[in-house]
């Protein structure tokens, strides 16, 4: 176990004693002499750590979600009273995080055109766990009530679901309780998109290949 809190009187430091023995050449002492001693620390291997962390950026930059429903489509119009898109964190990091979300849309890979989500929550609080050993998990859910126009989004069936983000630790500054950080901490986020089936659709259409096997005796056909 290593303090680097010197009696919790700073941080990020630790007290050396240091002996030294000076074997003199019989020259006179001139005061320009001196003595240089370095550290350094190598083949660590923490198995967990107890501190205030800080304010890190957590390395989230963008991803893309698939839409199965629209994995095919060509073209077509869909009209869905209820869509939602669920963000779900589980972390267990022993600090808490802010997920700042800066671009979300849709993406037609047919057409190549982009919709823009608009009035999304901009700032997703991610909750830390209480203890080492446990993990905290939060989730976020865009709908039509916290959003401009996700139905809308939806609707020129688009193949994809576009977002860029950026997470922060610490969003309030000092921690307090401390943080802490485990070997095996995680900080994971996932995504689920429901699309119930509920309102109208039309000119929908998909192309797709399906594996084909002809087990029948074909010795007498001719094409």
């Amino acid at each position: 176990v290593a303090d680097f809190t010197v009696g919790n009187t700073t941080f990020n430091e630790f007290e050396v004693d240091i002996q030294t023995t000076v074997t003199g050449t019989g020259e006179n002492v001139t005061g320009t002499e001196n003595i240089s001693v370095g550290f350094n620390f190598s083949n660590l291997a923490f198995e967990n750590a107890i501190g205030d962390f800080g304010q890190q950026n957590l390395g989230i930059s963008e991803d893309t979600i698939l839409l199965r429903l629209f994995e095919t489509a060509t073209q077509g119009h869909f009209e869905l009273i209820n869509p939602k898109i669920k963000f779900i964190v589980d972390n267990s990091f022993g600090f808490p995080v802010d997920i700042h979300f800066a671009n979300m849309k849709s993406i037609n890979v047919s057409t190549g055109q982009e919709y823009p989500l608009t009035g999304f929550p901009p700032v997703f609080s991610v909750n830390s766990p209480a203890a080492m050993g446990q993990t905290a998990t939060s989730a976020l859910e865009l709908n039509t009530s916290n959003t401009a126009n996700l139905s809308t989004v939806i609707s020129p069936v688009p193949k994809y679901f576009y977002f860029e983000a950026d997470a922060l630790s610490n969003p309030g500054g000092n921690a307090s309780p401390l943080n802490f950080i485990e070997d095996d901490s995680k900080f994971r986020v996932r995504t689920e998109i429901e699309l119930p089936l509920e309102g109208l659709a039309y000119g929908f259409e998909l192309r797709d290949t399906v594996d084909f096997n002809f087990n029948e005796n074909i010795s007498a056909v001719q094409s």
